[in-house]
């Protein structure tokens, strides 16, 4: 997705980690699906920056711990 700072052009992973103060190595991981999950404050920072809505970007998992969970994984 676009991003102001370089007219247009795609995030790279680390202008996406300046733009969301989520580490380029979490985000690769996170691309890489390496670790494929990142907090509910980071999914939602990553969607904004990108300009998308949360659930596009990431399925919420089930949690066998119901709502002690919450906020802690997408």
């Amino acid at each position: 997705m676009a991003h102001p700072e370089s007219g247009g052009a795609v995030h790279t992973v680390r202008s996406l980690a300046r733009a969301t103060g989520v580490s380029w190595s979490k985000i690769h991981r996170l691309i890489t699906e390496e670790r494929p999950t990142v907090t509910r404050d980071q999914a939602d920072r990553i969607a904004n920056a990108v300009q998308v809505n949360r659930k596009a970007l990431f399925t919420p998992t089930s949690s066998p711990f119901g709502d002690a969970n919450e906020g802690k994984g997408v």
